[in-house]
């Protein structure tokens, strides 16, 4: 509901005038005259002056319910539109480590020596490591959840031995230590193979791929075979195989490369002091339409947003049009080392040559369609950071400063009306006088429509204005100078019209309002209406 229509519907111009005559009268309250002057009145035989509003409104009365008021720093009033989490880039769902399957084989010879003797045999055991992008580097992942298993195949016939396994690439996040363990690989019965696994939670431990001498990625492990020479034959080479997995890897954090990756979101911003509007438009004036991007940055990749469509819609699509901002791509901060978990801000200013072209069919929505790209410029050698918490969050903010002209805009809604036959009731006359302190012309029509929908009577007509436009003064302030007051009364004097009314159903009200021809005007916040209404009535002798 906007300005004018919440004027006539909901702070009651129309309403409280009838519904508090009739209120009035059924209780007999009397009063000998009305609180304001120059009122004339049918020659009726004996009549009743009722009272029924005196009050004040500013402009905040009638739009604190529809959108954001502030005054900017020019004193004018503007109404702010904004969509929270226009785009939002979550790095949790962006960035994936992979499950990864690693199969290592290596073949060592056992030393010669004394049986009873322990010797023991160092062995590196190297795969690669495979990334969710190929241009992906992770140098450290901190893991909150995943595991590791690691099954070995042994081909040693010695009766006691052991295989010692120290994991480089996983370390343990509170104590730095690197993941170690045993595995008893004995064979005293001299078995082809001895199989041994084991499975190690990694929510604990950081992930640290190796690079080679190419800068790709590997997982190395080192192995101690330690065994006790005996009588058993010596069959070397002897094999050591590991088929090693790691699965359901997440990360809390995560340092390296991350890859180009991008995301397109798209949303609307709902323009309510449009959205009921029925014909006419506004016009803004050069300056007065406000557009802004604010963006919350909380990944440590650098990243860009283009605006790949603004369209605005007048009701359900009937109407559209294109708006282009100027700039249409643009950077974003990001976090640097030292912030992580923190959010870093970009705020852009658009321009627009069309925007003020789209306001003219009175949009009563927005959508913007933002593309998010992070390392579109593909330099492999950024170094990235996110957590599992870091997202990107844009929101648009549309301010229109009150500053323009309005045509012929006009709105309407449907009330119940009824009103029950009053004996001795011969005549009335309703009779409004406002002191308005806005630049603007407000007309209503009021039908009254029976059950059938057939209009019975019109009690007031669009052609007769039920406020006046205030005078202003020479730019650039256009200040109105003293307000404008109108006196206007309905009148109804015979039985056959009151008849009429006994039979409506419904009340359809129509608001036009408009500003002088050929003028901008602007909105200040202390602009004022006073409204006083009262009614004349007239009973049979």
């Amino acid at each position: 509901m906007n300005f004018f229509q919440t004027l006539i519907l909901r702070k009651g111009l129309i309403w409280p005038v009838i519904k508090g005559l009739l209120a009035i009268m059924m209780q007999g309250c009397i009063q000998e005259e009305l609180e304001f002057d120059k009122i004339k009145s049918p020659d009726w035989s004996s009549q009743w002056a009722v009272p029924l509003i005196n009050t004040e409104f500013d402009l905040y009365d009638f739009l604190k319910d529809s959108s954001t008021i502030i005054t900017g720093e020019d004193g004018l009033v503007a109404l702010v539109y904004e969509n929270k989490d226009l785009i939002s880039i979550d790095a949790y769902e962006e960035i994936q480590i992979p499950d990864q399957e690693c199969d290592m084989h290596t073949e060592y010879p056992l030393p010669p020596l004394p049986s009873g003797t322990m010797g023991s045999v160092p062995l590196t055991l190297t795969a690669g490591f495979d990334t969710d992008e190929e241009d992906q580097r992770i140098d450290s992942a901190w893991l909150k959840g995943g595991s590791f298993r690691l099954e070995c195949h042994s081909s040693l016939n010695k009766d006691f031995a052991t295989a010692e396994f120290i994991i480089r690439s996983l370390i343990h996040q509170t104590t730095r230590d690197t993941l170690r363990f045993i595995m008893d690989i004995g064979n005293p019965g001299g078995l082809p193979e001895v199989m041994r696994d084991t499975t190690i939670p990694m929510s604990e431990y950081i992930l640290v791929p190796e690079p080679d001498a190419f800068q790709n990625q590997e997982i190395h492990i080192q192995a101690i075979i330690h065994f006790m020479a005996d009588g058993n034959p010596d069959l070397s080479p002897y094999y050591l195989k590991l088929e090693n997995s790691f699965v359901s890897m997440d990360f809390s954090r995560i340092y390296g490369y991350l890859g180009q990756y991008s995301e397109i979101m798209e949303d609307t911003i709902l323009l309510d002091i449009f959205k009921i509007n029925e014909e006419g438009h506004f016009t803004f004036a050069e300056g007065s339409v406000g557009l802004k991007l604010k963006v919350r940055n909380s990944s440590g990749v650098p990243g860009r947003l283009t605006a790949e469509r603004f369209t605005a819609f007048h009701q359900e699509g009937s109407d559209s049009a294109d708006i282009h901002l100027i700039p249409d791509v643009f950077g974003i901060h990001h976090a640097l080392p030292g912030q992580e978990g923190q959010y870093v801000f970009t705020e852009q200013l658009f321009e627009s040559p069309d925007i003020h072209e789209a306001l003219n069919i009175s949009p009563y929505r927005l959508l913007l369609r933002l593309k998010g790209e992070m390392n579109w410029q593909g330099d492999t050698t950024v170094f990235n950071f996110v957590l599992d918490s870091s997202r990107i969050q844009a929101d648009m903010e549309v301010e229109l400063r009150l500053y323009g002209a309005v045509e012929g805009f006009q709105v309407s809604d449907t009330v119940s009306f009824e009103l029950e036959p009053i004996s001795n009731l011969g005549a009335l006359q309703l009779n409004i006088w406002v002191s308005n302190g806005f630049p603007i012309t407000a007309g209503v029509e009021l039908l009254l429509v029976d059950s059938t929908w057939q209009v019975v009577h019109t009690l007031m007509q669009l052609n007769d204005p039920l406020m006046m436009a205030a005078g202003v003064g020479p730019p650039p302030g256009l200040r109105v100078e003293s307000p404008a007051e109108t006196l206007s009364a309905i009148t109804i004097a015979d039985e056959e019209t009151l008849e009429k009314i006994y039979r409506a159903t419904w009340a359809i009200v129509r608001v036009r309002i408009e500003t002088p021809p050929g003028q901008l005007v602007k909105i200040y916040p202390d602009y004022k209406i006073r409204l006083r209404a009262g009614a004349l009535v007239g009973m049979k002798p």
